[in-house]
Parts: C-alpha cells; structure tokens; sequence
C-alpha cells in the first residue's frame, strides 16, 4: 500500500514525523515561558525578543499553511481564504513591535484565531482529519506557554 493510499482509521491518526516535529516546535517556547521566569534582569529581554520572534515566526508558518491550500483550490479560493493566510503574519510582526506584556496576548490571540481557521479547514475537508488533533494540542500547549511567560513578564 503506498503512503497516498488513506488505511481505515489512519485519518485520525497525526503521523509520527509531523507529532515529533510539531512537538519539537514546542521547545522554544518552552524554553522562553521558563526561562523568562530565572532570568536574570540583563538576560530577561533577550528571551524575551527571541520568544515573541519565535512566536510571530510560527504564527506566520501557521497561517502559510492556509495560503497553500487555498492555491490548491479550484476554482480559486475567495480573497477572504487569502486573507485569512497573511493575517497572522500580520499579528506576529505586530507582536515585535509592541512591549512585551501586548505582544504575548498578541500572540495568544493569533493561534487562537487561526485554530478556528484550522478547524474550518478540517471541517471542509482541505486538510486531513488528523490536522485537528494535531493543532488542538499544539493551540493549547503554545496558549498555555505563552501565558506562562506572560506571567513572568507581568512580575
């Protein structure tokens, strides 16, 4: 059976390259939310820059994902599909610009917003089931993270 072929029950199923990268991609943000709590007031802005530029970085990745599918679609896709995809590119580069207890509720925002996107997308069948269990655990790890770090930089 080749890899294109869909297996019963395979659908639900996040493949193990996509759960290992995925879950890779965590590390970041990990690594910012705790370390913002044990750093030092000379390193504090250092993690504090890299994890929203982690942030927007994934946040735009995120909402790329959105204009590649839509140039899949036939007939093209509505300017709204489009949109929807540059959006969070948008809300991540704002994210850079603000002070960081504005740029993490920013943040927060944006995977929230483009979870729901996501799962319109599952809903219409533009992505493969598995897409949805994927992103509600990496929505609510990154939103978890990210409050934590807001945590610290609320102290």
């Amino acid at each position: 059976m080749s890899q294109l072929e869909n297996r019963a029950g395979d659908d639900q199923r996040v493949p193990a390259s996509a759960a290992a990268l995925a879950g890779g991609g965590l590390i970041p943000f990990a690594a910012g939310a705790v370390g913002l709590w044990f750093a030092d007031p000379a390193g504090f802005d250092a993690i504090a820059n890299a994890l929203v530029a982690y942030g927007a970085v994934i946040l735009s990745f995120m909402g790329a994902i959105h204009w590649g599918v839509s140039l899949t679609l036939r007939p093209s896709p509505s300017g709204i599909r489009f949109a929807q995809s540059v959006i969070p590119a948008l809300m991540g580069w704002a994210a850079t610009l603000v002070p960081l207890v504005v740029a993490l509720p920013t943040l927060i925002v944006g995977f929230i917003l483009v979870f729901a996107w996501d799962l319109g997308a599952v809903r219409d069948g533009l992505v493969p089931p598995w897409y949805r269990t994927m992103r509600t655990v990496l929505t609510a790890a990154v939103s978890i993270l990210l409050l934590i770090a807001l945590g610290a930089a609320a102290v």
